[in-house]
């Protein structure tokens, strides 16, 4: 596997809005095999509930590209004033020229999780997901481009009644999908992962575990990191009469914790 290449496919599918290419016919063919592809994602307890929904007839593109405008109008019109910035600018062109994009492809999943707890919606959502991000990869590869679009979500049930689907069915994300002008994409700018990587527990930084002494490779709960440093301190700390460090001491008090932590794992006491 030629890691390069697929880390640059990884860092450079974007959304892709004003690179469309709104001209150039989409063949029904590469369409099917992103999706063969797609269908390789995860699928919650292999259930694969999902449906592919390719809408390329104009009249249907331009009612969803309806609803997708009064969507996004109201979204627009709930952000801060000021200079439009390129993204900005880039989402307005899409908004404008939604109908214009060959082929839309409406991910959805059987059932409804509104009223179900989150394991439910996570479950649903992390079913259908990842196939439409493969999609993307797939199409990426293939010189094709699509944008990332939930925002007629606001009116589902409508695109539901245009498009004759099922109550049952979930919508979960909409794709405009053409071929893409130019040669290649950028990186985009990202936070850094390590400002929001925690490790063994909410805020804990790997630099900060390897600076304590914890093996980084260790995966200890904040209990049980909390009583390592805790008893790493009474091994050391002086015993009346005895230097700090005292080899007899040492070995005497490593002896008591053993015995002790055999004892509290024989009794499902740990944290």
């Amino acid at each position: 596997m030629d890691i390069a290449t697929v880390d640059h496919l990884l860092t450079t599918t974007r959304s892709v809005r004003k690179r469309l290419d709104l001209t150039r016919p989409v063949e029904p063919e590469v369409i099917e095999r992103c999706l063969e592809l797609a269908i390789q994602a995860p699928s919650g307890s292999d259930r694969q509930s999902w449906h592919f929904v390719v809408i390329t007839e104009p009249e249907l593109r331009l009612g969803l590209a309806e609803l997708y405008r009064q969507a996004f109008a109201r979204y627009r019109a709930s952000g801060p004033a000021g200079p439009v910035t390129p993204l900005q600018s880039s989402a307005d062109y899409l908004a404008e020229h939604f109908h214009e994009v060959p082929v839309l492809v409406l991910f959805c999943y059987e059932g409804r999780v509104e009223q179900a707890g989150p394991a439910a919606q996570a479950g649903l959502y992390g079913s259908i997901l990842p196939a439409a991000w493969s999609f993307m990869l797939a199409l990426r590869a293939r010189g094709l481009g699509a944008a990332w679009t939930t925002l007629h979500l606001r009116y589902e049930q409508e695109a539901a009644q245009l498009l004759g689907l099922p109550p049952s069915l979930t919508q979960a994300v909409l794709l405009p999908v053409a071929y893409f002008l130019g040669d290649d994409f950028q990186l985009a700018k990202r936070t850094p992962t390590v400002e929001r990587t925690s490790w063994n527990g909410w805020g804990r930084r790997r630099a900060e575990l390897a600076g304590r002494g914890e093996d980084e490779g260790m995966y200890l709960s904040p209990v049980r990191a909390e009583r390592q440093r805790d008893q790493t301190d009474w091994i050391l700390s002086p015993l009346p009469g005895l230097a700090t460090g005292n080899e007899i001491d040492v070995h005497a008090r490593l002896g008591m914790l053993r015995a002790v932590d055999g004892f509290v794992q024989q009794n499902g006491l740990g944290g």
